[in-house]
């Protein structure tokens, strides 16, 4: 398990490295942005959520660690990163001194992500073939990003991928916590990046548990 000041260097170093045209999010990093989160439950979990991470605690370094990172592999078609869901749902621990919940839960999000680059400049008419090995290897990595029409290629400019948050947090605080954060990228970086958050697709356990029991009260 990485200390603090091992987490600041790969941080740091990951960072300088990243080219500024490439996608670039950083879930954890925006999500947890307190300024964008609303004031109630989600925000004081996320607080602790953090907190307890900076601490290296065992709950806060799995909620973390059930989250997909930097997305790798785009460019060959790794469109989808998702985590570790038993990881995530399973999650819950008694935080009743340091929090309004008695416990905290995890909730697995699936964030629908889109990006294209803003301003598209044609230098050469090139016909590319449908595979990423037969672009131009001094081209553009956009070439290989984005969509062509292909229906038989794996789309490169929209992908999936997971964050494993306090089940206090609704889709919607993660929606519109990304969307907020994703703005400053969009204008540093000549890339535009649309977020979704499917309510359908951001499970806690907990919800699961009391719909169970609604249903048996019913029958």
């Amino acid at each position: 398990m990485p200390t603090n000041q091992s987490y600041d260097i790969l941080k740091n170093l990951t960072t300088s490295l990243k080219p500024n045209g490439f996608i670039i999010l950083e879930e954890y990093v925006a999500y947890t942005h307190s300024e964008y989160l609303p004031n109630g439950q989600c925000k004081k979990d996320v607080r602790l959520f953090l907190k307890e991470l900076r601490n290296e605690t065992l709950w806060a370094m799995q909620m973390f660690d059930a989250s997909s990172k930097y997305p790798d592999g785009i460019l060959y078609g790794n469109t989808k990163h998702l985590g570790n869901f038993d990881e995530c749902y399973n999650l819950q621990v008694d935080v009743r001194e340091n929090s309004g919940n008695d416990k905290i839960t995890g909730r697995y999000c699936l964030v629908d992500l889109q990006h294209q680059r803003k301003k598209i400049s044609v230098s050469r008419n090139i016909v590319h073939k449908p595979f990423t090995s037969d672009f131009d290897p001094k081209g553009s990595f956009w070439d290989a990003i984005e969509e062509r029409g292909n229906p038989h290629r794996i789309r490169r400019d929209f992908l999936q991928l997971a964050l494993c948050v306090p089940s206090a947090c609704s889709a919607e605080d993660v929606e519109t916590v990304l969307k907020s954060s994703i703005e400053k990228i969009n204008k540093k970086n000549n890339i535009e990046i649309q977020i979704t958050v499917d309510k359908n697709f951001c499970q806690a356990a907990v919800e699961a548990s009391n719909s169970v029991a609604g249903a048996r009260i019913y029958w």
